[in-house]
């Protein structure tokens, strides 16, 4: 008796969340991600191979930012809908692209320019940089070398790494002389 008792109250839950990421707009049944929360929130998805990007206002109203291509020329339509968000940004509308992350970082300094308690959503990268020198002796026993005869070796390599984002990953350029 208990099990089906779970079983519908976990249905209900999964429809209720699944649900609040369809929208509709302008008579299409969109699914979208919400990538910044706030007082206007930034949704977006791929949908037949393009990206779109919607904001969606506290009144529940959806705006798409778009891009169109007349005459070889993009006519950043987006630009005007976040102008009329904020107009305070107008200088440094000129350096948004239409991608998640410029729209984001947008967004985000919208909703702490509205809202003094918002916390930001938006995570920046801090690469550093590693430096590292070596030298040695080598048989170099992955070349040819029947006398096994010992040379000196000497090289540098340089680490890029993001210890917040992706502490496990790095990217690792090596020169040597053998």
């Amino acid at each position: 008796m208990k099990c089906p008792l779970i079983v519908i109250v976990f249905l209900l839950l999964f429809v209720s969340v699944s649900a609040q990421e369809n929208y509709e707009y302008q008579g299409e049944q969109l699914y979208l991600k919400t990538h910044i929360d706030g007082e206007v929130d930034l949704l977006w998805n791929i949908i037949d191979g393009k990206y779109r990007y919607f904001l969606r206002k506290q009144d529940g109203t959806l705006v798409e930012l778009s891009n169109t291509k007349t005459d070889g020329k993009y006519q950043e339509e987006y630009k005007k809908v976040l102008l009329e968000l904020d107009p305070n940004q107008e200088s440094r509308l000129d350096k948004v692209d239409l991608t998640l992350y410029e729209l984001g970082i947008f967004v985000d300094n919208y909703n702490q320019s509205q809202d003094p308690n918002y916390d930001t959503q938006v995570r920046t990268i801090k690469i550093e940089g590693r430096l590292e020198i070596f030298g040695g002796i080598t048989n170099s026993p992955f070349a040819f070398n029947p006398e096994n005869y010992t040379t000196p070796q000497a090289g540098f390599g340089i680490e890029l790494i993001d210890l917040q984002t992706f502490p496990r990953h790095a990217l690792y350029l090596n020169a040597q002389s053998v």
